[in-house]
């Protein structure tokens, strides 16, 4: 396995050369790739325009943490909105890939505060989870469309538990949903996972992935297309190695893995083990058509003097069993978080992220094949 960057320069000699055409190299590609990622709409060549953006949200409200989805030519955009006095989350859905928008669909609609949506969509069915304040404290509810967003089963709460439920993600695969979140019911962050086989109208009890004594946080969660494995991933500051049962100031980033539907999972395993001991900024994606797992998070090397962050690449083989070497794709002096990682269908992985070793906040890419 090899990585490549977007492109090889024969750099100039001279100190001042090269740092005027490393500015120009940076700030070029961060208005490419800014412009590349903003959710710009493009239209048919007879509009006549290049392309236009949408203002989907054109409300008095503050508009934040937006969502979006696609099946065929099927665009789905959803996102938290404070107008009415607290979040709600809405929804406006796209027939035509993108061209234009129906109406705005109010999603959670209640007294509480609602936050962080996600969705997922499987071919004509849309799954909406996100974390709601309507009974005093977070839970994690959620709705499910078998019609293309048309129509909506009512709420389900699934976490329905005294503590904050917080951060839900979701991952679908056929009739499959699986949901995940940290929850701190027990006095500290576990995480949770709960499976519906039949499209979201039923879901099987609670499991708790990660029950330790640390705190288990910002969880993820990703199912091959065929529904052979499903893995969760988390960061956790519970102290394994001697002494035992102790927290730890560091963070781990750990996984586990199920062959039978969320039926059972392995036992955990440490993604980087060998790296460092602050992992964070966690993403996954399993390829089109494989069971294979591809990550990518952020870690400082141990003993690293300035301690920065760098951007590791680690892949998971085999049906989760086989955790191959990690690769540091940032490798830099600058601080390098908040990745984002995709796979085309040849199997080529891009990765793009912040990185702060010019001085600022720029946005560098990666490849791995």
């Amino acid at each position: 396995m090899n990585f490549q960057s977007v492109l090889f320069i024969e750099m100039p000699s001279s100190h001042t050369e090269r740092a005027m055409l490393n500015s120009f190299l940076v700030t070029t590609m961060t208005l490419l790739l800014t412009t590349f990622i903003a959710y710009t709409i493009l239209l048919p060549d007879s509009y006549g325009q290049v392309g236009r953006y949408l203002n989907l949200s054109g409300n008095p409200g503050n508009s934040t943490f937006p969502s979006l989805a696609i099946s065929g030519n099927n665009v789905y955009v959803i996102w938290t909105d404070n107008t009415t006095g607290n979040g709600d989350v809405y929804l406006k859905r796209s027939v035509d890939n993108g061209t234009t928008f129906g109406s705005l669909e109010s999603i959670s609609s209640n007294p509480g505060k609602s936050l962080d949506p996600e969705i997922a969509v499987s071919q004509d069915k849309l799954y909406i989870v996100w974390t709601d304040e309507t009974t005093g404290n977070g839970d994690i509810y959620f709705k499910a469309s078998l019609d293309k967003g048309v129509t909506f089963s009512n709420f389900e709460n699934l976490s329905n538990n005294t503590g904050s439920s917080v951060s839900p993600q979701i991952a679908v695969s056929g009739n499959n949903v699986y949901v995940i979140w940290t929850d701190n019911t027990t006095g500290n962050g576990d995480v949770y996972f709960k499976a519906s086989l039949d499209n979201g109208l039923k879901f099987k009890g609670k499991k708790i992935l990660g029950k330790n004594i640390g705190s288990s946080l910002d969880p993820q969660i990703a199912v091959s297309e065929n529904n052979t494995v499903v893995f969760g991933i988390w960061r956790d500051n519970t102290q394994y190695d001697p002494p035992q049962n102790a927290t730890s100031p560091n963070f781990d980033l750990l996984i586990r893995t199920s062959s039978n539907g969320g039926g059972n999972f392995t036992d955990r395993n440490t993604v980087g083990k060998t790296v460092g001991d602050f992992a964070d900024y966690a993403q996954i994606v399993i390829p089109a058509g494989k069971s294979d797992v591809s990550i990518v998070w952020s870690d400082i090397y141990r003993y690293r003097e300035p301690a920065t962050y760098d951007l590791f690449f680690q892949s998971i083989t085999n049906n989760g069993s086989t955790l191959n070497d990690p690769i540091n794709l940032s490798n830099n002096e600058g601080n390098s978080t908040i990745p984002k990682i995709a796979i085309s269908k040849n199997g080529t992985t891009h990765v793009v992220w912040t990185d702060s070793t010019t001085g600022n906040g720029d946005i560098y890419y990666s490849r791995v094949h």
